[in-house]
């Protein structure tokens, strides 16, 4: 058949098959490959010295059919003058994996090491999508020069993010040392460059800002996120580990969600003991989240909600001279304070490791103090949003 751009989307393959080839009538030598799986490519068959030799041409996906009749007529003339394509096209995978370009290893970094390594790793793929491959992508690794990176850092320090750019330097530090243990490099560019001393964020919200967060506008912020922002300040969690809350975490009839060991930044499972608030607003999110697995999905594609998206929620809901998501993780352990409960307390409700050797054998859950401490901070929160004396039922809607 003579293929069209509708035809390539439309074909399915033939039940019972793993692979079938669609012959192009219009273009000498060009196929649809279909797949069982749902994928299908572009490939081109031709014969040299007496063998048939197959092309591949590209995803169909991403190459549309005029595109791959262009490769076809190209690879027949390469073909005629003698020169196999497909020899030449397996020559030059083999150099590019010899030496990709950082955009190109950065896909392999975060697929080889990041995913199965890091908790992190979005937020990994998040900095080099939008910091480092516009400035450096499309370099060689191997091209890459220490000036290079310093020129990297100095644009963003000049933009007036500074820890931006040590979160930066760590990311492409930890990638060009994957590629030297790989084998793509020899030497990392990144050596010898020291990140800029951080002075320790002492911000905790105003009451002004905390009454300013729990009433912010949901006409002009995603509910899921300003839900999220609402749970960080119920509970003092981290902001990574609340917006990758699994449905299966959450355990409504005991009003607590029971944070996994693998999902802790300290490796320690945590019980969150949920107050009568943070049961109202988790109980809304089940009901407005989409998806099966997630209780804050991400708005687009698949997985989780960013922490990115809180923080430019703060952004948007502050101005320039924004709390961060992090400090309402430090209101909370300061307001705790000031209601009177022990360094002890406050550590357990913040999931803190207690390295001491009495942290070492003391077992005890401490799951009645935590939601002691949270139903103290959610009354202090209903003083402060309701302007009156907080009674022992919270009426606090969020």
């Amino acid at each position: 058949m003579k293929l069209t751009a509708a035809a390539v989307a439309r074909l399915k393959i033939a039940p019972g098959e793993r692979q079938q080839d669609i012959k192009d009538d219009g273009t000498p030598g060009l196929y649809l490959r279909l797949f069982a799986s749902g994928k299908r490519s572009f490939i081109y068959r031709f014969k040299l010295a007496g063998r048939v030799r197959v092309l591949t041409l590209g995803d169909a996906a991403t190459v549309g059919l005029a595109e791959a009749r262009r490769l076809a007529h190209e690879a027949a003339g390469k073909a005629r003058a003698g020169t196999d394509p497909a020899a030449a096209e397996q020559q030059a995978k083999a150099e590019r994996r010899r030496m990709p370009t950082v955009a190109e290893f950065a896909v392999e970094y975060i697929e080889r090491h990041a995913k199965p390594h890091k908790r992190t790793w979005a937020e990994d793929q998040r900095l080099l999508n939008r910091e480092v491959l516009p400035v450096i992508g499309a370099l060689k690794l191997d091209a890459v020069h220490r000036r290079d990176i310093v020129a990297l850092l100095d644009g963003l320090r000049d933009r007036g993010v500074p820890v931006l750019a040590n979160r930066v330097l760590a990311v492409v530090r930890k990638m060009f040392a994957f590629a030297v243990e790989r084998s793509v490099i020899e030497l990392s560019p990144v050596s010898h460059i020291r990140q800029a001393r951080e002075t320790p964020r002492e911000r905790v919200l105003t009451d002004a800002e905390i009454v300013a967060l729990w009433q912010a506008d949901r006409g002009r912020m995603n509910p899921a996120t300003l839900r999220a922002l609402h749970l960080l300040l119920l509970t003092g969690a981290r902001s990574g580990e609340v917006v990758g809350i699994a449905r299966a975490e959450i355990d409504l009839p005991a009003r607590r969600w029971l944070l996994p060991a693998a999902r802790s930044k300290n490796r320690m499972a945590h019980a969150v003991p949920l107050t009568d608030p943070a049961v109202e607003l988790v109980t809304a999110q089940l009901a407005a989240s989409w998806s099966d697995a997630w209780l804050f999905p991400a708005a687009r594609g698949t997985g989780a909600m960013t922490t990115f998206g809180l923080q430019q929620a703060m952004r948007r809901l502050f101005g320039p001279d924004h709390p961060n998501v992090h400090d309402i993780r430090r209101t909370v352990g300061t307001r705790l304070s000031a209601l009177g409960f022990n360094r002890l307390i406050i550590d357990k409700v913040l999931n803190h490791k207690d390295q001491s050797v009495g942290g070492i054998y003391d077992r005890h859950s401490y799951d009645a103090e935590k939601r002691q401490a949270l139903d103290a901070w959610a009354r202090e929160l209903e003083r402060l949003v309701t302007g009156r004396k907080a009674g022992n039922v919270l009426q606090l809607t969020a």
